[in-house]
């Protein structure tokens, strides 16, 4: 049972969940039977072992007092499946952030039923709060609450002149910053995969930049600041202007979002490291640890282990060893619990490997269990360099094997598979490099350059040229 859905899943919540969980799968909203709430408890407890678990036992904890029936254990797997994720769409309800909308919702409500006291009183509301704090609605959200007013005040057939204008203009901005967000994505997606791609934005931009009015409303102009960031590579002025709004109203955007406009200038500080400016590498670590605090960053309340591996690798990228040590033990927390060891111990083994700590770098490779398929490679690929660096050839040409008989028996890794065999294939070309042969040296260095699909061609080609 170890490979099914419904473990993989209890694997990744927390304990907050699993107690949340519990709590709520003997009410109403997300009920499940006795039977499976004892075969719930019992995964969880397996989630945090490294054992085989058997059908047999599940099935006997599940329903002590049957002999095994294989139907009844999979109809008992499919409830709880189906149960955890009513809880996990209730548990991202979130009441007090969504107070807004569910006004809004409330507004719509009244306006269907014609209840004149309750709608004027939560439309007064709802006015009241946008003076308070501005911008909290989104501009889909206050073009709605616009028309409910309309429809309502058409109802009661009130001969007040409404201010159409007023939801032109809403629509308008609405169409504003759809276009200037999807471009981001575009211009984004074209900067990977080196495609063909027109925003035709440049009217648009036109109108943003001669009206105060527009400009000055942060949900247009976070993303028109966005798309000159990412549209002129060189102009400084144009990313520090977007931080800065950033930093000041990414908290009015919906979650998917913030993390999405966090990402975009995340890209941006990595693309400026690339090209050697290493001030956009500290840059990009307080972007990261900003929205990792703020939880922008989070997956299902979590931190992904793939940001943070990259945001300690940012550090490491620019020197700031110390500063990778501390983000790597603070943000350990925040982690899966199923992933925590592994990622913890793959960044340690990362800052010990570039500071020339070898033998500790391979101790946390050695040490760590590394589930994930990709995170599994980019250890062993590590610890090949770590092999590499220490001159143990023996280990380094065994391990390489296990390494290939590794990939060759996996059947998910997809379009990585090419790369790992690539990073395969150049290591034991180095291997069998001779020391004075400029000659093979240098076509191996061609050849390496020559390869497209190559992660690792950076450190390849130092060890060619040392």
């Amino acid at each position: 049972m170890n490979k099914t859905k419904v473990f993989h899943l209890i694997q990744h919540l927390s304990k907050k969940d699993v107690r949340q969980f519990k709590e709520l799968s003997q009410t109403s909203l997300i009920k499940v039977s006795e039977e499976a709430r004892r075969l719930f408890s019992f995964l969880v407890q397996k989630a945090t072992l490294d054992t085989p678990i058997e059908k047999e036992e599940a099935f006997q904890v599940s329903c002590p007092s049957l002999d095994y029936n294989d139907q009844k254990l999979r109809l008992l797997v499919s409830q709880l499946y189906k149960a955890l994720e009513r809880f996990l769409l209730f548990r991202n309800i979130d009441l007090a952030q969504q107070s807004y909308k569910n006004e809004g919702k409330l507004l719509s409500i009244y306006q269907q039923n014609g209840l004149e006291k309750n709608f004027q009183t939560a439309y007064s509301g709802l006015k009241k709060k946008q003076k308070e704090t501005p911008y909290t609605l989104t501009i889909q959200e206050e073009i709605q609450m616009g028309f409910d007013k309309y429809q309502f005040e058409s109802l009661q057939k009130r001969s007040k002149v409404f201010n159409f204008q007023y939801l032109l203009d809403l629509t308008e901005l609405s169409y504003y910053q759809q276009k200037l967000r999807f471009a981001c994505y575009g211009i984004t997606h074209k900067n990977i995969y080196k495609t063909a791609f027109d925003p035709d934005v440049e009217p648009l931009l036109s109108k943003i930049q001669k009206s105060e009015k527009i400009l000055s409303d942060p949900r247009i102009s976070v993303y028109y600041h966005c798309f000159l960031m990412l549209s002129d590579h060189d102009e400084v002025q144009y990313f520090e202007q977007y931080n800065k709004l950033l930093n000041q109203y990414s908290a009015i955007f919906e979650q998917e979002e913030r993390r999405s406009l966090f990402y975009f200038a995340l890209n941006y500080c990595i693309r400026r490291l690339n090209s050697g400016e290493v001030g956009f590498g500290k840059k990009g670590i307080d972007i990261y640890e900003r929205a990792i605090e703020s939880k922008v960053l989070f997956i299902q309340g979590k931190l992904s282990r793939f940001t943070y591996r990259n945001m300690v690798m940012m550090a490491i990228r620019v020197g700031e060893f110390d500063k990778a040590i501390e983000l790597t033990d603070k943000f350990e927390s925040y982690l899966f619990s199923g992933e925590r060891k592994s990622a913890y111990h793959f960044n340690k083994a990362l800052i010990n490997y570039h500071t020339g700590d070898l033998n500790s770098a391979l101790d946390d490779i050695i040490n760590a269990d590394f589930k994930d398929h990709l995170i599994n490679l980019a250890a062993k690929t590590l610890q090949a360099k770590i092999y590499y660096d220490m001159d143990e050839r023996m280990l380094l040409d065994s391990h390489l094997d296990s390494m290939e008989m590794y990939i060759i028996r996996s059947k998910v890794l997809g379009y990585h598979k090419s790369n790992y065999k690539n990073v395969i294939s150049f290591f034991k070309k180095l291997l069998r490099l001779k020391p004075f042969d400029e000659v093979k040296r240098n076509q191996l260095i061609d050849r390496v350059n020559a390869e497209a699909i190559l992660t690792e061609k950076k450190w390849f080609l130092e060890k060619l040229d040392s």
